[in-house]
């Protein structure tokens, strides 16, 4: 049974040094998943089940009394977590399909942040150490709402900051595709 799909076939240990790194907090770590493959090899069968599975051991984290926290903001005085949900528009010859779904997410954000942010402890984190504060889009600045990474071609991306690990991802999933092809059927403008 294969524990750990790599689509393109390179070493896990390569893998998991492309889509993990640390971030701002000690122990804080980044892990990306990237899903559309097993996701589609799994669509609509009943014999195949994808999922996401975060690990830790908590190494290190003893030595100061402090363990693996996923909630959105364990510590006052500390960066809070975030879930950071990218997502793409493939190439094709319009190259404003990106900005109009960036576009409907930005519009449709303010209905879409309870499900995003589902606890008190949620919004604790806005405005700080880089977690959003405003609706807001930027090429590069990390505290913005909407962040579009320095990527070209099929790479090319949006990312919601706003998002924090107590968010449904099924639920997040759905009103993010929902709200990019809302602006691209829109064609709305950033």
């Amino acid at each position: 049974m294969k524990t750990l799909f790599i689509p393109d076939g390179i070493a896990e240990e390569q893998a998991l040094k492309r889509t993990t790194h640390l971030c701002v907090a000690a122990h804080q770590d980044d892990i990306e998943f990237m899903a559309y493959s097993p996701i589609a090899e799994c669509f609509g069968r009943k014999d195949k089940w994808f999922c996401g599975v975060v690990v830790t051991d908590g190494a290190g984290s003893p030595r100061n009394g402090l363990y693996a926290d996923f909630s959105a903001k364990p510590l006052e005085n500390e960066p809070g977590n975030g879930f950071h949900i990218n997502m793409s528009v493939r190439p094709s010859k319009n190259s404003d399909n990106l900005c109009y779904m960036i576009a409907g997410i930005l519009e449709k954000v303010e209905e879409m942040t309870v499900f995003f942010n589902p606890t008190e402890n949620s919004y604790k984190r806005f405005g700080q150490s880089k977690a959003p504060g405003f609706i807001s889009w930027s090429n590069e600045n990390r505290s913005q709402l909407v962040r579009i990474p320095a990527a070209v071609g099929e790479y090319c991306r949006a990312e919601l900051r706003s998002p924090d690990p107590t968010a449904n991802p099924y639920l997040a999933f759905t009103l993010m595709i929902y709200a990019g092809l809302y602006g691209l059927q829109k064609k709305l403008d950033m």
